[in-house]
């Protein structure tokens, strides 16, 4: 993906609940360029759904999927995940996690701050 003829180099997407709980992950080269290309165009379908899914989904369905996303704990020991081999519980977090933290963003649910949001790092 590129931004203003920059190639992404990372990205980063954060999200901290009023709980003791949340999520951290980021993702370098190959693997953020491709999940970030999945999240757009996951973004896109979204958008094309009826405007009453979209609102249901943001009004309850994006706190339902955050709430999942902070009970897996889908890291490996090693703290490397690489996005063309994901287990089932890592596939199932990138969903119900990162993404959805993506879709509020780009819907204005949620600004992006030092606790929620997506950040990204493109070549200079």
């Amino acid at each position: 993906m590129k931004q203003t003829g920059r190639e992404i180099k990372a990205m980063g997407i954060f999200y901290k609940s009023d709980q003791p709980s949340g999520f951290g992950i980021m993702l370098f080269d190959d693997d953020a360029r491709r999940m970030l290309e999945v999240f757009e165009n996951s973004y896109r379908k979204f958008k094309a759904s009826p405007p009453k899914e979209q609102e249901e989904y943001l009004s309850r369905g994006a706190e339902e999927d955050l709430s999942q996303a902070t009970q897996l704990n889908p890291y490996p020991p090693n703290g490397k995940v690489h996005t063309n081999r994901l287990t089932d519980d890592q596939a199932r977090f990138m969903i119900l996690g990162p993404l959805t933290i993506f879709i509020l963003e780009k819907a204005r649910r949620i600004v992006s701050d030092e606790f929620n949001g997506c950040q990204f790092v493109y070549e200079l």
